[in-house]
């Protein structure tokens, strides 16, 4: 499911490589690759993933210096951040945490860092041009400070790069929302983001009452 290029050398010290390999849309380049056997481990001087429109989508994604576990049985490569985030979907949206590559799609975990927001979960799944969690926290960046202004926990979300929007639906009853900057609270259970507007529409779709 692999495929490993340039050169290899056997001793009582393993099967290790020198050179690049190469799994589903992605590659990575690497002076110290430990071959076992149902294994690899690798320490990766650049890496990347290429973005793919059909049949089953991955993002673009560009990183360095990152450690990786080859899992060939198991269809799985761990990519885990090395020295900066992983670039992720576009030249501006980051991911601190970890990747799992698989014939099944990108799955991530970790802290996504938009333009104008942030969103944190163990549970990212990727398309080309989209992410959903279905437990994520949200923060909104404040225009004015290095702060936040909309803090909530615990939401579905699903954040589209080509229609410029998020839908953000709380898991439970209503999410509690805090307002740092405008010192308010409120309850609420929907959030519309438009990206370019940075406006964010908030309401209750089950049509009880915020406070």
């Amino acid at each position: 499911k692999g495929k490993y290029y340039e050169s290899i050398t056997m001793s009582n010290q393993g099967l290790i490589g020198t050179g690049k390999f190469e799994y589903m849309t992605s590659w990575g380049r690497s002076e110290n690759i430990m071959f076992h056997p149902d294994s690899m481990y690798a320490v990766l001087s650049e890496f990347e993933i290429q973005k793919q429109l059909t049949g089953i989508e991955y993002p673009q994604v560009n990183s360095a210096d990152n450690n990786i576990i080859f899992y060939p049985y198991q269809d799985e490569l761990v990519v885990y951040t090395g020295s900066k985030p992983f670039t992720i979907l576009n030249d501006s949206t980051f991911l601190d945490g970890n990747l799992i590559l698989t014939s099944k799609g990108l799955e991530g975990s970790g802290r996504m860092d938009l333009t104008n927001s942030v969103l944190v979960s163990d549970n990212f799944k990727y398309q080309t041009y989209a992410f959903n969690s279905d437990t994520a926290d949200f923060r909104l960046k404040s225009l004015n400070t290095d702060g936040f202004t909309l803090v909530t926990d615990n939401v579905n979300a699903h954040v589209d790069f080509e229609s410029r929007s998020g839908l953000f639906q709380t898991n439970e009853e209503f999410s509690l929302v805090e307002f740092p900057e405008n010192k308010y609270v409120s309850r609420l259970d929907l959030f519309v983001w438009n990206m370019d507007k940075t406006e964010l529409e908030m309401g209750v779709k089950s049509g009880g009452e915020g406070t």
